[in-house]
């Protein structure tokens, strides 16, 4: 009985982590909502998309798109 109250224990414990997800890294900016980053962040995806340009600069231009615009990349601290 006791070995069953602490798996018991552990199981739950456990499935109490597994429902509290980290925070991803993602683009942020001072009073911006998320769904206006997505609106710049697919703007700038567009815009570099519109280039000719080898698939690995895409990646950087859009990063740079991005900070020109003001925004992060991380965890935003709320």
């Amino acid at each position: 009985m006791k070995k069953l109250t602490i798996m018991l224990s552990v199981s739950i414990f456990l499935a109490g982590c597994e429902l509290t997800p980290l925070p991803q890294p993602r683009w942020y900016k001072e009073n911006v909502s998320v769904k206006e980053t997505n609106n710049y962040l697919n703007e700038c995806i567009y815009n570099v998309g519109m280039n000719k340009v080898e698939p690995q600069k895409e990646n950087r231009l859009t990063e740079a798109c991005m900070l020109k615009e003001g925004f992060r990349w991380g965890i935003p601290q709320n």
